[in-house]
C-alpha cells in the first residue's frame, strides 16, 4: 500500500524528532481543513494547476497553521508525485503507527453488510488475545465481497469472504479446464 509507506516515512521522521503526536495533530487538521475548504482541495487536485503552484499553496496554507516542515515537505512530495489523493489514506495509516507505537493494535474490518455488534466485539477480542495487546477496530462495508469478512492488521490480511472464496473457485475451474485441453 503506497500510502502506508509514506506514512511510515513520516512516522519515522517524527520519532526522530519527538514529534509523533504533534505531526499527527497537525495531519488531522489539515485533513479537517480540505473537508471544510472544497475550493482548497479541489485546487490542489486540479491537475491543470501546476505543481509548483500547488507546492506554493500548500506551504502557505501549512506554515499558517504552524506546521511542522516534516509534515509540509511530505505534502508537497505527494504534489510532486502526483498521490496527494491519498492523503486520507496516509492520515489513516499515520494513525495507526502512532498506535501501534502506543502499544494499540489497529485492525480494519470489512463486510459485505453492517454487522450486531457483538460481532465486531468478537473480532476485537480473537484479535486481542492473539496481539496481547489492545485493538482498535476500524469498520467498513464493501458490498463487493457478497458474504463473509476481510480483516487487516498491519501488513497481514485474513480473507474469509464469498467474494475471495468464488474466485478461488472460478481459479480451479480454469485451471482443470486448461489442463484438461492440453
Amino acid at each position: 500500500m503506497v500510502a502506508r509507506r509514506y506514512a511510515k516515512a513520516l512516522f519515522s521522521l517524527a520519532s526522530e524528532v519527538g514529534e509523533v503526536a504533534r505531526i499527527e495533530k497537525e495531519l488531522d487538521e489539515f485533513v479537517e481543513t480540505l473537508k471544510v475548504h472544497h475550493e482548497l482541495r479541489s485546487v490542489l487536485e486540479n491537475p491543470a494547476i501546476s505543481t509548483a503552484a500547488k507546492k506554493r499553496i500548500v506551504s502557505s496554507v501549512l506554515a499558517q497553521m504552524g506546521c511542522h516542515r516534516h509534515l509540509i515537505s511530505t505534502v508537497k512530495l505527494l504534489l510532486d508525485r502526483r498521490r496527494f489523493g491519498i492523503l486520507t489514506q496516509l492520515q489513516s495509516q499515520y494513525k495507526a503507527l502512532a498506535r501501534q507505537e502506543e502499544g494499540h493494535l489497529q485492525a480494519e474490518v470489512v463486510t459485505a453488510v453492517e454487522l450486531p455488534e457483538a460481532y465486531y466485539a468478537q473480532i476485537q477480542e480473537v484479535l486481542s488475545l492473539a496481539s496481547n495487546r489492545k485493538v482498535s477496530l476500524i469498520k467498513r462495508i464493501d458490498p463487493s465481497l457478497i458474504g463473509g469478512v476481510v480483516v487487516r492488521v498491519g501488513d497481514a490480511v485474513f480473507d474469509g469472504s464469498i467474494r475471495s472464496r468464488l474466485n478461488g473457485i472460478k481459479q480451479e475451474i480454469f485451471a482443470k479446464t486448461s489442463t484438461a485441453s492440453v
